[in-house]
């Protein structure tokens, strides 16, 4: 057997029994493609308590947006704006893409919506392109 497969077959190995979560269901997902609905649901599961995501729950408006503002973290003209990236629209959108949580999920589906019909930041998208949709 060729050295790199077996290496490779090593770090996947290792990855499928040391990461966390995230890792786990990305690798399987995306890579791997043997995920089976009952380990998508298991992992997904794990995924939604993770404090990151907890977290960033918390934040999400009653219409959908999540934090105030987008690209907007840190501070403006020496006002902190946020106590944490999440509370930030573009901050929370990275994670829901990094963690690969499923646009039917009610956060992330609330968000974009909240985003194009005119949450964020002054506007969303113009009325002509909303009609489109």
């Amino acid at each position: 057997m060729n050295n790199s497969i077996v290496l490779h077959a090593k770090s996947i190995y290792f990855l499928l029994e040391n990461a966390g979560p995230v890792i786990r269901y990305r690798l399987r997902k995306e890579i791997l493609q043997d995920l089976t609905p009952a380990e998508e649901a298991r992992l997904l599961e794990q995924i939604y308590q993770l404090p990151p995501f907890v977290l960033l729950q918390s934040y999400v408006k009653p219409d959908g947006y999540i934090g105030s503002g987008m690209h907007s973290w840190d501070n403006w003209r020496g006002q902190v704006l946020h106590e944490t990236p999440l509370q930030d629209g573009e901050s929370a959108a990275r994670l829901l893409s990094y963690y690969r949580i499923p646009k039917e999920h009610p956060t992330v589906a609330g968000f974009v919506a909240a985003a194009l019909w005119g949450r964020a930041a002054g506007g969303g998208l113009p009325a002509e392109e909303r009609a489109a949709l």
